[in-house]
């Protein structure tokens, strides 16, 4: 298990404090973990998981699910995935939904939904090293405007759309 607690660096509304447990036995392994960050509001951003996954040799199975929830708003992201060692590389692909519901100042983000389909390649030179390579794809619901690039939802104008070509 873990445990960990943050000062909010001189703001005390950015305070922090989360755990995590975890259990794994040979190809078997799970994890839940939960934290709470304070805001400037009177609600907490609250952030729960459990993940999985079965290790089968020739595959690994992954599973995901993680909640936040601040004041009546809440996400919910599921997702699958898996993994298949090639020689030194390993092949990998996973899809994920998120839901969203909840009203915030009037704004209504229920169907504001979106999934997502990647497919990624890896190869190992050594242990430090990889090339790789990947597609993924997202289909947005409503208003919703997640990429796949970071720091680029909202600003690539596509509000409801499915970008998709993008690598990993």
């Amino acid at each position: 298990g873990q445990a960990m607690y943050a000062l909010g660096q001189g703001n005390d509304n950015n305070k922090y404090w989360g755990g995590r447990l975890g259990f794994a036995a040979g190809p078997f392994d799970v994890a839940g973990a939960y934290g709470e960050t304070e805001t400037v509001f009177a609600d907490k951003l609250k952030d729960m998981n459990i993940g999985g996954s079965w290790n089968f040799g020739f595959m690994k199975l992954m599973g995901l699910w993680n909640e936040l929830k601040f004041s009546s708003l809440k996400e919910d992201y599921w997702g699958i995935g898996a993994s298949f060692p090639i020689g030194q590389g390993e092949f990998r692909v996973q899809y994920g939904e998120v839901d969203n519901k909840g009203t915030l100042n009037g704004v209504n983000t229920d169907n504001n939904d979106a999934k997502i389909f990647s497919v990624q390649y890896i190869y190992n030179l050594s242990k430090r090293t990889a090339l790789y390579g990947g597609y993924a794809k997202i289909s947005n619901d409503g208003v919703s405007a997640r990429s796949v690039l970071p720091g680029t939802i909202g600003s690539t104008g596509n509000v409801g759309s499915t970008p998709g070509g993008s690598r990993l």
